[in-house]
């Protein structure tokens, strides 16, 4: 599947690293330790996100009007024209200033991450830039006429361009792309339950006898083999999450089965 013409809603090493707290509302890292994974290592600075930015950023990508890759020596930035409207259509819970903050973090973040699979370092936000387009979309689109926004300059509410870094879109094009409507993740009710399904949705195979539930959460938490973390986390508690969520992880796919996370029959 060419790059160019199809982008994915998300990349495997997107979620194998813990570069969006497993929470839905993620506190303020100056500087974590380094995360020692499977698949790399990862540090994150000045970062605030969480999994209502990974709701974002998939949203962004599966519900783009147009794309495009902005070209120079330096290398290649994908550019995304997005309606407003369809990203808090998609996230149910959003409202305008809350896209634009979760933008906003993005941009300023910055992951410094190794990936094995790649024989490559990053160092890089995910977003350079955010812009009102001129493009618009009519108030009398029968799709769009309740969502109209503070933008909105009397011909039709303005869509936004987003473009992401060089070093992250060389990340999302070496990376195993993952396709497919976003909407029954975002809609889960915590933000362990979406952090572990995320995860997991990056394994083709299940392993014998299915996931273990607290090696999950600590994956996902940023826990490392020496201990190392990116915040602190109550095993406990998150357990208890995941299995009020329940419903939501059947709609995924996905049933707890004791200690054990597996793929629904």
């Amino acid at each position: 599947m060419n790059f160019v013409d199809f982008l994915p809603t998300s990349t495997a090493h997107m979620y194998r690293f813990p570069v969006f707290q497993a929470t839905r509302k993620p506190v303020y890292i100056d500087v974590s330790p380094r995360i020692e994974t499977p698949w790399g290592w990862l540090i994150l600075e000045r970062s605030r996100m969480g999994q209502p930015h990974a709701d974002v950023l998939e949203s962004t990508m599966y519900n783009k009007e147009q794309h495009q890759f902005l070209r120079d020596k330096k290398g290649d930035r994908l550019q995304i024209l997005i309606d407003p409207a369809r990203l808090r259509r998609s996230i149910k819970k959003a409202t305008h200033e809350s896209l634009w903050s979760c933008l906003k973090d993005m941009k300023s973040a910055l992951i410094d991450m190794y990936v094995n699979a790649h024989k490559k370092g990053y160092l890089c936000s995910i977003i350079d830039e955010v812009e009102r387009s001129d493009h618009s979309r009519a108030e009398n689109d029968p799709r769009t006429a309740a969502m109209r926004t503070a933008n909105d300059d009397g011909l039709g509410r303005r869509f936004w361009i987003v473009t992401f870094s060089r070093q992250w879109t060389s990340f999302l094009r070496g990376d195993i792309a993952t396709f497919g409507d976003p909407s029954d993740v975002i809609a889960l009710k915590s933000g362990i339950t979406q952090a572990i399904v995320r995860h997991v949705m990056t394994h083709k195979d299940e392993p014998n006898g299915g996931w273990i539930v607290d090696n999950l959460i600590a994956a996902v938490s940023g826990v490392d083999a020496a201990g190392n973390t990116a915040g602190n986390i109550n095993i406990r508690k998150q357990r208890h999450k995941l299995i009020c969520d329940r419903v939501g992880l059947l709609k995924c796919g996905f049933v707890v089965d004791g200690r054990r996370l597996k793929k629904a029959d």
